[in-house]
This record gives structure tokens, sequence and C-alpha cells, in this order.
């Protein structure tokens, strides 16, 4: 937050006063940081809001996207977490980027119970690698010679062996070697940065008359990686259902990826008909897919509007292999964050990319 604040002028909170242990007197970790009036969560009224309203936003999140995409200065590289530098002295120094440093990754995994993963580098090699295993030994029983259901997800009569299991594991692992193959090739976007794994809107606080932002908050999430996987979209405008999209659509070619959602381009039909039927809705109340098509188009067309706000402020977003090279990267960064579970559900597509 205050390498945000002081060194890249992004509207995070001030901070106080802050306790990252629990040797305190009150005995729990704690921060005390400005709030934050008169102000909104962007996701209040967006789907009634004007266009004009919502460019102001994707403007400004640009802006404060573009920001965190800025290669960290050296020795601030690698891939972790940005913390305070030892040699820091006292607060006049945040705005110094000498007064940080990276130190290795900690991050809670989407498992159930959480898993904390504990990197020993900053090397995003080595990283992955330590993931991999890491994701590798929660699928297994303690006697190593059976699947975890429950770290699977798995229902009660999915079968799942072990052999099988353990295939997918290998191709996930040559896939993420072959990722990064092609971030050695494309060093321009392997430059560290910060990344914020929890992009949305509940995390905006913004002007109600305005949509301008006024601060981003919830900085748990957020760590030093490669440009590459850095480059998102809010939730908001990620989200989509797939009932009535094309079975040959790239979406279900490409693996199935939630941070890659289908773009869909044409008309909005909108809720009501011109003889004011009800359109999302047939007689008997089933969907009739208007709806999701409606919101899978618009939200194309949004996310279409920030890249071009992106593309204005960072050149990098401007090279036509770059989102190539995106899509390659970020699904291996994604699989080796979600772990066991994700490859066993995406089996098939793992086959077919390792034909």
């Amino acid at each position: 937050m205050c390498f945000a604040r002081y060194v890249r002028n992004i509207p995070a909170p001030e901070v106080f006063a802050w306790n990252a242990t629990h040797d305190h007197i009150i005995g729990v970790p704690f921060i005390i940081q400005e709030y934050v009036d008169n102000v909104i969560e962007a996701w209040r009224g967006w789907e009634s809001v004007t266009e004009d309203r919502r460019s102001c936003l994707f403007d400004d999140l640009a802006r404060y996207h573009s920001a965190l995409l800025t290669p960290l200065p050296y020795p601030l590289h690698g891939v972790g977490d940005l913390v305070f530098s030892p040699d820091l002295l006292n607060d006049s120094a945040l705005s110094d980027p000498r007064s940080y440093t990276v130190r290795p990754l900690r991050m809670l995994l989407s498992s159930m119970p959480p898993e904390l993963f504990m990197a020993s580098s900053v090397s995003l090699s080595d990283v992955w690698q330590q993931l991999w295993s890491h994701q590798n030994e929660l699928s297994f029983c303690d006697s190593g010679s059976l699947v975890n259901r429950d770290k699977l997800f798995l229902d009660d009569d999915e079968e799942c062996d072990i052999t099988t299991f353990m295939t997918a594991a290998s191709q996930v692992r040559t896939y993420a070697e072959s990722a990064l193959r092609v971030v050695e090739q494309h060093p321009q976007y392997a430059q560290s940065c910060l990344v914020n794994y929890d992009y949305a809107f509940r995390n905006i606080l913004i002007d109600p008359k305005t949509y301008r932002v006024k601060a981003l908050i919830d900085w748990d999430d957020i760590h030093v990686m490669p440009f590459i996987v850095a480059v998102n979209f809010p939730e908001e405008i990620k989200r989509f259902v797939t009932f009535g999209l094309a079975r040959d659509d790239n979406y279900y070619r490409e693996g199935e990826f939630y941070d890659f959602p289908p773009n869909e381009h044409g008309t909005t039909i909108g809720a009501v008909g011109p003889d004011r039927e009800l359109t999302g809705r047939d007689q008997f109340g089933k969907s009739t897919g208007v709806d999701e098509r409606d919101e899978r188009i618009l939200n194309t067309t949004h996310r279409e509007r920030y890249v071009e706000a992106l593309q204005d402020l960072d050149p990098r977003l401007t090279q036509a292999n770059m989102w190539e090279v995106r899509r390659v990267v970020l699904k291996a960064h994604i699989l080796l964050k979600v772990g066991g579970a994700m490859w066993w559900d995406k089996q098939v597509w793992l086959n077919q990319i390792s034909v």
C-alpha cells in the first residue's frame, strides 16, 4: 500500500500504524488506515450507469493498472511479495524505491481448507517448480498411493485413478516448462511488476457522482510477478454464462479458463422485446439464453474498451504477440496456482495440447 501510494501515486488509503505479528499489547496483527468518505464500491449501480460514467471508470482504472504494470526498479525483481527493506529508517523514505525489497512468495492456495504456500526463491522457474511439487503433494493421501478426493473436489460417484491423475500432473509440468521457454524468448514481457489477484469492483471506491476512482482497497493479494501475468480485467467485466454459447467457440477449444472469457459480438436484445414480451424467459419460466448472450456481448465491449485505455498508456499491450504469450504463460500460472482439482478437470484439454 505504501509503495503504491508514495512511489506509484496510486490512491491507496494512507496507513497510520500497523503491526504484522502478535507481538503487541493488543495481541493481534492490525492496520490502522485512512477512512475514505463519500464513496461507493464501483459495482453499485454498474448495470444502470451511463456509458460516459463507465468510460470515466475505465480510464481511471487503466491509469492505475498501468502504474502497477510499470517495471519495478532494480533490485525489486523476481517473483514474491513487496515488503519494507530492513534499512528503512523513517516514514519520509517511503517514496524511495530503495526502502522496499522483494521476499519469496507467500500465497494462500484455493484448496479446502486453504493451504499456505511459501516459496524459497524469487525466480519464476523455481517458484513454478515449487508450486507444482506442492500442489502435486496436496493431491495425494498420506500414504501417497491414492488421490485425495476431497482436495480434488470429486463427487462421490466420480472415478479418479492415480495413473490417470499422474499423467495429467505430468502434462501440466510439461506445459509450464514450455511456458517458461516462451517467457525466456520474450524478456520484455517478463519484467517484474505488481499483479492484483483480487481485481474486483468491490475493492474500488469511487465518487458516486462522477464515477472517478477515489481509492483502491484490499491489498492482501497483490504480489510481484512478471508483466505478462499481470494483464487482467476486473471480475465484473470477465463474468459470463455459457448457456447458449456455440460449442465450437474458442472458449471451449482453449480449455475453458475463466480468465479467458468468450468474446461475443453482435447486437444486444435486452430483457423486453418490441411487443413488451420478456425475452429472457419463455412461457415456462426457463431461460432462453438472451440475457446470457447480452451479458457476453456487453462484457466483450467493456473489455475491448478497457484494453484500448491500457494500450494508450503502455505500448507493450499494442504488440500483437503479447496476447499470445499471455495466453500461454497465464494459463500455466493459473494451473499451478489452482492445483490438482483443475489438472483433473482439464485432463481432456491437456491430452489434446500434448499430442
